[in-house]
């Protein structure tokens, strides 16, 4: 987890204090762990849903903000107990609630995001396969660690439709290795389809043994840890804290305009806000057949909110008709092209490329336990359709080669002044981790090794983590203010 000794220090001292307590709780312990069972997300095989994604995050948001309240309410207690005489006494009782809850415990419920999530993604795949393969079978890893709970449902073989799968799909307990397997009615028919009675006392059988939070399905229910788990249990004097998701700046994870009803209406769509926001004009739209509309809509969402909120480049503008494009090409997810007109020595705008791919989670998930290094800057799961569509609006706010316009506001060549000294500082660090062979801390402030390709690229990939990440690293952060300054309206 992303959460420093002197973090922890800070945290035990104010809790000790009084100025950290159950109603004035630790943004930064937040957003350490709801980051670290984020990046359990890209642990996940498959493609889920960005609507699973979005409410699977949504999930782990709170999740993190009901673990952060009973900690500190925990520790809290320490501080009035009459056994506790010296604040040495207390810190060291409260580190080891603190390493209980941070460390024992979140590794359990860091390999449960993983199960559940994955759960979640291949009960999607269930559904949308379900007119070929209408049955399932429940199949236990049998060995000596198999649990009483899921030898009871080992062979269970039932409809997908069946409510059986309510309650009973993995992950059924801690550590849980089951899995679904799909089956045509014909192989079905072959092993057996169990009876109600059977499946009913199979049921039975391991309710008691089974802690109520994995009772349920992750795919249908949308959750990683439901409502039954510990940690939602607050006294009653704070329920209605609780119920303001524990008081903590959980990310608003919904789209905020009104999405297009058909690919045809997302077209007029993305060339009204863009013509609206900015000097560029689009003469034609080509969306790539194989994205969603769903899809499409989040590209659009994303374009509108950047053209409202920023200014493009000053010195381009739309000297003929711009093509708009959503379709990733086999060299390049997006692209922009732009011109440098010999009659007046301008620089405009021809093509705009938002793509229609993006990168894989691993990609673009700040992971602690990982040792290598991202190829991309890390954002935010539950936005991760955002990133190719955030990464190439950088470029139509300004790259180096608009330098080469006949008019160039000083303002402008002083950006990319600024963008170069953080680009050196950050190179700087980045080698000082590599060379102390510190990757922990390189995958902290790295920017994904796509942004060393130039100026251009570190200045995308930086806003592109800055946008989309609840918890963007240092070096965003900076080339986020950095852009703010020169092009938010």
């Amino acid at each position: 987890m992303n959460y420093t000794q002197q973090q922890i220090d800070a945290l035990i001292e104010g809790i000790y204090d009084g100025s950290i307590n159950a109603r004035n709780l630790p943004v930064g312990l937040y957003n350490a762990i709801s980051e670290k069972l984020l990046s359990a997300f890209g642990s996940v095989n498959g493609s889920p849903s960005p609507n699973l994604l979005r409410e699977l995050s949504e999930n782990i948001y709170t999740f993190s903000g009901a673990k952060v309240y009973q900690q500190i309410q925990d520790i809290s207690l320490l501080a009035g107990d009459e056994n506790i005489k010296s604040f040495a006494n207390f810190r060291d009782e409260a580190l080891a609630i603190y390493d209980q809850y941070n460390k024992n415990w979140l590794e359990t419920e860091y390999n449960t995001a993983i199960g559940q999530a994955q759960s979640a993604t291949r009960w999607e795949q269930i559904e949308q396969q379900k007119s070929e393969l209408p049955f399932l079978q429940y199949s236990a890893v049998i060995d000596p660690n198999t649990s009483d709970i899921c030898s009871s449902l080992d062979g269970v073989c039932l409809p997908v439709d069946d409510p059986f799968w309510d309650i009973n799909t993995p992950l059924n307990h801690f550590n849980c290795r089951c899995t679904l397997i799909q089956h045509d009615k014909t192989d079905a028919t072959a092993i057996g389809i169990t009876s109600k009675e059977e499946a009913d006392r199979a049921t039975a059988e391991i309710t008691e043994k089974r802690q109520p939070l994995f009772e349920g399905n992750s795919g249908k229910d949308r959750l990683i840890f439901g409502k039954e788990h510990p940690y939602y249990d607050v006294p009653k004097a704070d329920r209605d804290f609780a119920k303001e998701n524990f008081g903590l700046p959980i990310p608003n994870l919904e789209n905020v305009f009104t999405p297009a009803k058909s690919i045809k209406e997302a077209r007029t769509m993305f060339s009204e806000v863009i013509a609206e926001n900015s000097s560029l004009k689009v003469g034609s739209t080509m969306i790539d057949s194989a994205l969603t509309l769903e899809q499409v809509n989040i590209r659009l969402e994303a374009t509108s909110s950047l053209f409202k909120e920023y200014n493009i480049s000053p010195v381009l503008s739309g000297r003929e008709d711009v093509k708009l494009i959503l379709k990733s090409t086999k060299t390049s997810y997006g692209y922009i092209e732009r011109i440098r007109a010999w009659q007046d020595g301008e620089v405009y705008i021809s093509k705009i490329n938002l793509g229609s791919l993006t990168d894989s989670a691993k990609a673009r998930t700040f992971n602690p336990e990982f040792l290598g290094s991202r190829s991309k800057s890390a954002v935010d799961l539950v936005n991760l359709e955002k990133a190719t569509t955030t990464h190439e609006f950088a470029h139509i706010l300004g790259t180096q080669n608009d330098l080469l316009s006949k008019n160039v506001p000083e303002y402008f060549k002083e950006f990319f002044k600024d963008l170069a000294e953080i680009r050196k500082e950050y190179v700087t660090e980045i080698n000082t981790c590599l060379v102390e062979k510190n990757m922990v801390k390189y995958n902290q402030i790295s920017l994904g090794r796509y942004c060393d390709k130039n100026l251009n690229e570190f200045m995308a990939e930086g806003f592109t983590e800055y946008k989309l990440n609840s918890n963007p690293n240092k070096y965003a952060q900076k080339i986020g203010k950095l852009i703010d300054k020169a092009f938010k309206k």
